[in-house]
């Protein structure tokens, strides 16, 4: 038979699958954390391993992680979170199964008998050489002349799967249970787009995306050219239509004008000698003559002043065309730098103040957004966490009735276990309870009425019955008011806050130890002296169900939402408010600032 670690942080709901596999003759060793789990299976030959994943000191998902550098035992993941993050998490670090709680004995038995006997009868597959390509299955990594190979795992382990059951016919659902597990969420056309990603060319994608690129970019240069093009054909052709019909007008107009021209010359002989130009012959001759010098100036001054024209018009608007495009990528940076009084430059302008007003307002958005995206994230964590804290006791109640029904070892002993089930079902009328309250008060913090009243008679209200819980317990509790103030606020959530912070302090205060409370001008502190938290106790202590690692039975440890109601009422009504070790004495200091 094999051996066998269970990993379960729950006493309870640990012996029950101890006591239960016992039956089948395996050898077991039982983990209450993380720690624990990785010395027993270093110090241990391990057969296969049943980890919880919300574990004391370290997570299931780093055991695993830890496990799979030295070893590929089957591992099944036994926890209550559902989620399918966490899953596809522990699948993608090599988990052989996962099971959420509540879960069946019977089930667990035979999902553990069928890993053991796949785990057994599977021959093992280290490198292999296909071609040009080695695959390393042990690594998870393939290569081939060009370098590593971009392959995921589970693509590695279909071809393993494969080459492992060489000459053999294998349904999807064969391929399913052995890679992705018997109850996995994944269907079967799963492996259909998996085995497709074999025939993928990262190079030709690398080719495809240069290709499109590069032709975005062609389109884009068409784009800043056509216009200058267009305004410049444009601007020359009217510039030359305008020479030619100048020079056709003198052509035809200079010539009909008859201008007599004569010349009066006196001789010696005191007579007068006449003489007549013929002025149209001498006007075309002189356009003839002209024409190709006067023709290929204007011509030179059109291209000229067409250049010059084209790219003062469309060099404005080609800038804007730029900074419009960095625009369209939402770059904080880009703005248009046209300087100008006319028109496009008011366009630019105005672009460049509608770009700043877009920009503020998607900045609004997206804290808006994450706003809305944090309260709706510590919803879900409530939930999920909730969900966990209850599937706890419900599996613990489960399993142990189940291995009563039996018969299962020392569970047949119905007079010792029906008082711990009873125990149980009270626990989880209690924690039901609880949340219900702490969801309830995220519902009606909007609509709880504000009234003013003293600080100091508040505080010396809530403190009188716990001073007495102090004493009957041998504390020394001390109240010491030195200046009252008046404030606006929920009073009757500011006593639930403060009612939880005294019971903590009582809860958690050593025998002949000092509970302190001081009110001194807008400052409250609660000082207990105990065992201080660590910093990474410190870090979690307001999360919903957190409970530090000495405190972990509800037993004795409470639920884990006192604090967390704490911050919820502090942070609505906008108190600032620090928990931190005592510098002076050895405890812990909860100030709240009014």
């Amino acid at each position: 038979m094999a051996q066998i670690m269970i990993v379960e942080d729950n006493q309870g709901t640990n012996k029950a699958i101890c006591e239960y596999l016992k039956t089948a003759g395996h050898t077991l060793f039982p983990a209450l954390d993380g720690e624990e789990a990785l010395n027993i299976f270093r110090d241990n030959s391990i057969d296969l391993a049943v980890l919880d994943i919300m574990l004391p000191k370290m997570s299931g998902v780093t055991i695993l992680h830890e496990i799979r550098k030295i070893s590929n035992i089957p591992v099944v993941m036994l926890t209550a979170v559902d989620d399918e993050y966490t899953q596809s998490n522990s699948f993608d670090e090599l988990a052989d199964d996962y099971i959420t709680k509540p879960f069946s004995m019977l089930i667990l038995g035979k999902r553990i008998t069928a890993l053991l006997r796949r785990s057994e009868n599977k021959s093992t597959v280290s490198t292999i050489r296909l071609g040009n390509v080695t695959v390393d299955f042990a690594g998870y990594t393939a290569h081939d002349e060009n370098g590593k190979i971009d392959i995921t795992p589970k693509e590695l382990e279909i071809l393993k799967v494969l080459i492992e059951n060489k000459g053999l016919v294998l349904s999807r659902n064969q391929i399913l249970d052995d890679v992705w597990g018997y109850d996995c969420d994944v269907i079967d056309r799963t492996i259909d787009a998996t085995y497709a990603t074999f025939g993928k060319n990262s190079a030709w994608i690398a080719l495809l995306r240069l290709r499109a690129l590069a032709t975005n970019s062609r389109w884009r240069i068409t784009m800043k050219t056509k216009l200058f093009y267009k305004i410049f054909a444009f601007t020359f052709g009217m510039m030359l239509l305008i020479t030619v019909l100048a020079h056709v007008l003198i052509f035809m107009i200079a010539p009909s004008e008859n201008v007599l021209i004569t010349s009066t010359t006196v001789t010696n002989e005191d007579v007068l000698a006449f003489s007549e130009v013929d002025m149209p012959q001498l006007i075309t001759q002189t356009i003839l003559k002209s024409f190709p010098l006067s023709f290929a100036c204007c011509m030179v001054i059109s291209l000229v002043f067409s250049f010059l024209f084209s790219k003062g018009i469309t060099g404005p608007i080609l800038s804007i065309s730029t900074s419009v495009h960095q625009m369209s990528k939402l770059d904080r940076t880009a703005e248009i730098s046209v300087i100008s009084t006319d028109e496009i430059g008011g366009l630019a302008n105005d672009i460049n103040s509608l770009y700043q007003s877009l920009l503020v307002t998607i900045r609004n958005l997206e804290e808006e957004k994450d706003k809305v995206q944090l309260v709706e994230k510590e919803k879900i964590d409530f939930l999920r966490t909730a969900s966990h804290e209850l599937k706890t006791p419900v599996t613990e109640l489960n399993a142990t009735l189940e291995n009563m029904i039996l018969k299962i070892g020392e569970y047949s002993d119905y007079e010792s276990y029906l008082p711990r089930c009873k125990e149980i079902t009270e626990q989880l009328a209690e924690m039901i309870k609880d949340i219900l309250n702490a969801s309830r008060l995220q519902m009606q913090m909007e609509d709880v009425p504000v009234t003013t009243f003293s600080l100091a008679e508040c505080v010396s209200e809530l403190c009188e019955p716990y001073r007495l819980i102090a004493e009957t317990n041998g504390l020394r509790f001390q109240i010491e008011i030195i200046e009252d103030m008046s404030v606006r606020l929920p009073e009757n959530q500011l006593k639930k806050a403060l009612s939880n912070i005294l019971s903590n302090a009582v809860n958690y205060t050593e025998a002949e130890r000092h509970i302190k409370v001081k009110l001194e001008k807008s400052v409250l502190s609660i000082q207990n002296e105990c065992v201080p938290l660590s910093p990474d106790e410190l870090q979690h202590i307001f999360e919903p169900f957190y409970r530090p690692n000495r405190a972990r039975d509800p037993a004795n440890g409470g639920n884990g939402l006192g604090l967390y109601i704490v911050k919820t009422i502090l942070d609505k009504q906008g108190l600032q408010y620090c928990f931190t070790s005592m510098k002076s004495k050895t405890g812990m200091e909860f100030v709240i600032y009014f």
